[in-house]
């Protein structure tokens, strides 16, 4: 299976965050699964070679310096965020996002849009570490409440914690 893994790349977060993605990381591979990535974070520069074999970045022309912290992996370099997005929607068997900023959340509602539109039944996997994606699940509910939408977008995310995602990473999904 591969597993796409959306999350904030800003380099100023406390180390805990970036020890909460390794291990998310780490969890998808010790699962034999492959992993997707959108770049590659600076503070993950030495432990991107364990997991090289089965890692994919699609990366943008300006950010394919960080290429150089996971040597040996895969990689296509794309022209702009839309297109990324894109191809990794289409590649990916399941997309988990972590926290993130505007660039994360930007990939959750192309991805959204792109399940709705193609009428997927796939999921889009929310890591809900320290209830960061509850602001946007409120949100979500309000819009379907307004009748901004036709059908609900909830219908297409789940919120998991990082033991169901390991329980869906070793039963599939």
């Amino acid at each position: 299976m591969k597993v796409f893994i959306g999350h904030s790349f800003s380099e100023a977060l406390d180390e805990s965050f970036y020890e909460f993605v390794s291990q998310v990381y780490q969890s998808v591979y010790e699962a034999n699964h492959e992993i997707i990535v959108g770049g590659l974070l600076v503070k993950l520069k030495d432990r991107y070679k364990a997991w090289a074999d089965r890692l994919t970045c699609y990366t943008l022309g300006k950010y394919q310096d960080s290429l150089q912290y996971a040597k040996n992996c895969q990689y296509k370099i794309e022209k702009n965020v839309l297109n990324r997005t894109n191809e990794i929607i289409a590649q990916a068997d399941m997309v988990l996002f972590l926290p993130g900023g505007s660039g994360t959340l930007e990939e959750i509602f192309a991805t959204l849009e792109t399940y709705k539109s193609e009428e997927q039944t796939k999921k889009i996997y929310l890591l809900d570490h320290g209830g960061y994606f509850a602001l946007l699940l409120q949100y979500l509910k309000e819009l379907e409440e307004q009748k901004f939408n036709k059908k609900s977008d909830l219908e297409y995310i789940q919120c998991i914690t990082f033991q169901e995602l390991k329980n869906i990473l070793k039963e599939g999904i």
